[in-house]
């Protein structure tokens, strides 16, 4: 595993992520053919915000990636992304979830039941906490972890301990607070 603090964090997570393209809008009965190796990512719209339960009716089928991306912009708003995530679970085959610069809190986080294949998370510039550390370690395959931009303490980092399984950990932190004494655990000394 690998922690990165330094202005390159972006640029780490950005080579590390998925890479998908967008097609086109569309509504309807979609068929897609993608190249080998190419992930299909769904980017839900406005109206999927303000109908979450309507990505229920979004076949699992072939969906690998979500990006949700919604930020309040007026009080009616408040907690769109949190009841749009309420409804993920149903896509089983979700490897790939970035909710980067989104309203998704770390409550959200823990509603989503079960995403069995999810390996990459983007939580960088999110509303989440360091409580996030622990909804993130129930993701049994989750290799790749994206914190950028948060506002985490010393005190915070106790949890990384519950995700001593990752490939990666990027992160580029707002505040930074009392880390006198941070020694990740992957870098202690053999006594």
């Amino acid at each position: 595993m690998s922690l990165s603090r330094d202005s390159g964090a972006d640029d780490r997570m950005a080579a590390l992520e998925p890479k998908d393209a967008t097609l086109a809008a569309v509504q309807g009965v979609v068929v897609v053919n993608l190249r080998p190796g190419a992930l299909c990512t769904f980017d839900p719209n406005r109206a999927m915000y303000e109908n979450p339960r309507a990505l229920l009716s979004v076949s699992p089928q072939g969906i690998e990636a979500i990006k949700i991306h919604f930020v309040s912009m007026d009080p009616k708003e408040d907690n769109l992304c949190d009841q749009l995530s309420q409804n993920l679970s149903h896509l089983n085959q979700l490897k790939v979830l970035k909710a980067k610069n989104s309203d998704l809190s770390d409550a959200a986080l823990f509603k989503i039941d079960s995403l069995p294949a999810l390996y990459f998370l983007d939580l960088s510039g999110s509303m989440v906490s360091r409580k996030c550390l622990k909804a993130a370690a129930r993701f049994k395959n989750l290799q790749s972890l994206g914190l950028s931009n948060l506002h985490f303490n010393g005190a915070d980092f106790g949890a990384w301990a519950t995700l001593a399984k990752l490939d990666a950990v990027l992160v580029k932190l707002k505040s930074l607070k009392k880390l006198t004494r941070f020694r990740p655990w992957w870098h202690s000394s053999a006594p």
